[in-house]
């Protein structure tokens, strides 16, 4: 194709889809990364797209809130938030990450003696604030108005002079050969840096993210002790993380 074809068929399909990952225009387009960014940049200054973490967008295209993603698949989120809160003991440090199945987790969190939580969720630390007993310890970092949580270079700092029994951590989708993956590598970086902090690491997903593929990935499903997850997951997924070694509940 020549650049006038190319630029053509990637404004049809983000004009057609809203948005779209950078993985699956490169997979529809068969374009290297290099061109594919050089296009997309094209398109932006046309002001027909507008490029954002993980993929481009048209620009009539109303990215969902947070408030809103809260309400995607929420009956499964709630479920998994119950499980998760079954793993915590009283006096200890945990790492909740910030995400809206995570954020699930924090309306079942008392009758807690002591109990002290480390996030980089604005939304979660708020939620949390009216519980007796409970220490909120926010990361610090830039403010992601898209998730309405912390990350960058701060964040990564302070996070490395923590350390915690348990992290809850979330992502955007779980690949078919089992890898934990999110939309943005600054935000994958934020979360590599969660896991090493943590004795016990803890996978947040609900079913709908398996078998996906996103832009940036945390690791293979193994570096986890466990997945929650809703009841709604196929046995040949489960199947397949339990060969890995880990824990489903």
């Amino acid at each position: 194709m020549n650049k006038e074809e190319r630029l053509n068929k990637l404004r049809r399909i983000i004009i057609e889809k809203g948005f779209c990952a950078i993985n699956n225009l490169k997979n529809e387009t068969k374009l290297s990364s290099s061109t594919l960014r050089r296009d997309l940049l094209d398109l932006e200054k046309e002001g027909v797209i507008e490029r954002w973490h993980g993929g481009a967008a048209s620009k009539d295209y109303a990215r969902p809130s947070f408030e809103s993603r809260m309400n995607i698949n929420r009956e499964k989120k709630e479920e998994i938030g119950r499980k998760a809160v079954n793993l915590i003991k009283n006096n200890q440090v945990i790492i909740i990450d910030a995400g809206s199945t995570t954020s699930m987790m924090v309306r079942n969190i008392h009758d807690f003696k002591k109990l002290t939580v480390i996030t980089p969720s604005i939304y979660i630390a708020k939620q949390l604030s009216n519980i007796i007993n409970v220490e909120i310890i926010l990361t610090g970092g830039r403010l992601n108005l898209e998730t309405n949580s912390l990350l960058g270079s701060l964040a990564e700092k302070i996070i490395n002079e923590i350390f915690a029994n348990i992290v809850f951590l979330a992502c955007d989708s779980i690949s078919s050969d089992l890898n934990v993956m999110v939309a943005d590598f600054e935000l994958a970086n934020l979360k590599k840096s969660l896991i090493k902090r943590a004795e016990k690491k803890i996978l947040i997903a609900d079913s709908a993210k398996f078998g996906k593929i996103n832009i940036a990935s945390i690791g293979n499903i193994s570096i986890f002790d466990k997945v929650v997850v809703d009841s709604n997951l196929s046995e040949e997924m489960i199947e397949k993380i339990k060969t890995c070694g880990v824990d489903i509940l």
